[in-house]
């Protein structure tokens, strides 16, 4: 009985639930000789090691029949009981290795489950092989009893296994009712509340240690210390999510899509993402678990050509196919050709506009060219494909140091700006409008710092050492609204992603819009309120600390400053202001 719960357990466990994210960890060849395959062998062992009892279980009952010894059951028995002890050394090594640092699984403890009722039920054999051969009366109902008991230990032995295995035991989460989603910000309001972040940087050091801030949801969400927190307008928890591992398997990350309805947790180690958990931003119920390297790989952002963005397209891909990826769902939703893909330089970017590439391509003249290309990041289609600069001369016939290069920046969820730079190209920036389909050159000069509002007016900045920062205002539809006259020393932001050199820290709303203002001198910082028609200013509100960004989350704008002055303070401050 034992035998037959161990075959139907171990392949149970090899088919019926998902392994673990173990693959390519060199400890576990160290722990045991099958290494990473141990699980998947395993139950191919139980049901050879069934299959040769089995036989030597009838082999012994016909001999005994014909008055013959019953050896060969006993002798099976003890052979196949040496060979399992044999290769059961480092069987709890690597368990301890799985089980410690991977989010788990039953398949593993429904493994070694099935190993461990094999070897039992070896060891019960070799004791019972003469009440086997000699199936008197009183035998068969020892046997009976026997196997009434190795199904009440194996069942106790699986509920044990199958609870071993359930991640859920490591995670603590709470969730909450769904909630309206408050209406983004006409005006910086007043002072509501301030949450703060501990520990979020080292003293004496400029450099966080992980933190993380996003509108989301009714309110907006943080992530520190391995842990994702939900918070509302009146800057209350509304729910968190993190694990309770020992500290090697852990939430290592966070990043928002959808436009604030999804929270995408990462969980992991220090080196490397197993799984991907889809939330609700609103609610923090769980949507959805992916394992998929590419997901994880694409929603990070960080790695080769995967760049982050509001959208999910793996671009890495060797084959030059893209891959886009539902939030929502956690699904896979399209794969295409890349763009252009046979000219020489191709820059992607996945932005609130769509899926971008500018690509340089020979133009049949003897000269090359620039193309845009947009593609939708819901179905992958391509919305718009256009020549966006033409008659740069080819590489050959340019100076040794010559080079021509276009770079994409996010402008609102509209639009794009394409810069270029190098020789016999513009050096005004371009600006691209993917809604309309149309381009509209910046004539104002610098920096562009992409929409942090919902109004989809930006900032073209200028900073100046001796001088006070220009500021101008632009629309929409790429032309300027106006500039900002007065003094104004412009905070630079340092949230994460959207640590950017020489990228301001603001908000736009429909009638204004916030820059942070470093002053002149310590404990001069303040919030500078302008008009979006005429830039003259409106509101100056006095702020104590660095400031290092400005959100506009739901219902509120979200000041982030650093606690103390000159990196002594090692908390973060995320001040809600709420209009009345």
């Amino acid at each position: 009985m034992l035998l037959v719960w161990a075959v139907a357990l171990g392949w149970w466990s090899r088919l019926g639930v998902p392994r673990p994210e173990y693959d390519g960890d060199w400890r576990l060849p160290r722990a045991h000789r099958w290494g990473v395959t141990l699980p998947d062998r395993i139950p191919g062992a139980v049901t050879v090691v069934a299959v040769l009892l089995a036989i030597a279980v009838i082999f012994s009952v016909l001999r005994r029949r014909r008055d013959r010894p019953g050896l060969p059951m006993a002798w099976t028995a003890g052979v196949v009981l040496v060979s399992l002890i044999y290769f059961s050394l480092g069987i709890p090594a690597f368990y301890r290795t799985v089980m410690d640092n991977y989010p788990v699984t039953a398949a593993v403890p429904a493994a070694v489950a099935a190993w461990a009722l094999c070897v039992v039920a070896v060891v019960a054999t070799l004791f019972a092989a003469p009440s086997i051969a000699q199936l008197t009366h009183g035998r068969l109902r020892l046997l009976g009893v026997g196997a009434a008991v190795a199904v009440v230990a194996a069942s106790t032995v699986t509920v044990v296994a199958v609870r071993a295995g359930d991640d859920g035991r490591r995670v603590d989460a709470t969730t909450v009712a769904a909630d309206a989603i408050p209406e983004a910000p006409v005006a910086l309001g007043r002072h509501a509340f301030t949450v703060t972040v501990p520990n979020a940087f080292d003293r004496g050091k400029n450099i966080s240690k992980g933190y993380d801030i996003a509108p989301a949801g009714a309110g907006f969400v943080v992530y520190q210390a391995h842990r994702i927190t939900a918070y509302g307008v009146d800057g209350a928890e509304r729910w968190h999510y993190m694990r309770t591992d020992s500290g090697n398997v852990f939430v290592s990350g966070m990043r928002v899509f959808d436009d604030g309805e999804t929270v995408l947790a990462f969980v992991g180690s220090a080196t490397d993402d197993f799984r991907l958990i889809g939330l609700d931003a609103i609610t923090g119920e769980q949507l959805w678990a992916s394992t998929d390297k590419r997901f994880m790989e694409a929603a990070r952002g960080f790695s080769g050509r995967s760049l982050p963005g509001p959208y999910v397209v793996y671009t890495a891909d060797k084959a030059q196919l893209w891959t886009g990826f539902d939030t929502r769902t956690g699904r896979e939703t399209w794969t295409v050709p890349e763009p252009h893909a046979e000219c020489d330089r191709r820059e992607p970017a996945v932005t609130a506009a769509g899926l971008v590439v500018v690509a340089e391509c020979p133009s049949g003249d003897g000269t090359e060219g620039f193309w845009l290309t947009s593609l939708d990041p819901r179905t992958g289609e391509i919305m718009w494909d256009t020549t966006v600069l033409k008659g740069v001369p080819q590489p050959d016939e340019r100076p040794v140091e010559g080079y021509a290069s276009a770079s994409v920046t996010a402008a609102n969820r509209n639009a794009v700006v394409v810069e270029f730079d190098g020789f016999g190209v513009p050096q005004t920036p371009l600006y691209a409008n993917l809604a309309d389909r149309t381009t509209v050159p910046l004539q104002n000069g610098g920096y562009v710092a992409e929409s942090q509002g919902t109004s989809g007016d930006f900032i073209m900045w200028q900073a100046r050492a001796d001088t006070a920062d220009e500021l101008t205002l632009i629309a929409p539809d790429g032309n300027p609204r106006c500039r900002v006259t007065g003094e104004v020393n412009v905070g630079i932001t340092a949230l994460p992603r959207q640590h950017v050199v020489f990228s301001p820290a603001y908000v736009t709303m429909q009638t204004g819009f916030v820059v942070s203002d470093v002053g002149a001198g310590q404990n001069q910082s303040s919030l500078r309120v302008f008009d979006s028609s005429t830039c003259a200013q409106m509101e100056r509100v006095p702020v104590d600390g660095e400031v290092y960004g400005l959100v506009s989350a739901p219902g509120m704008v979200l000041v982030v400053r650093r606690e103390g002055l000159q990196l002594e303070g090692t908390a973060v401050q995320i001040d809600g202001y709420r209009a009345a």
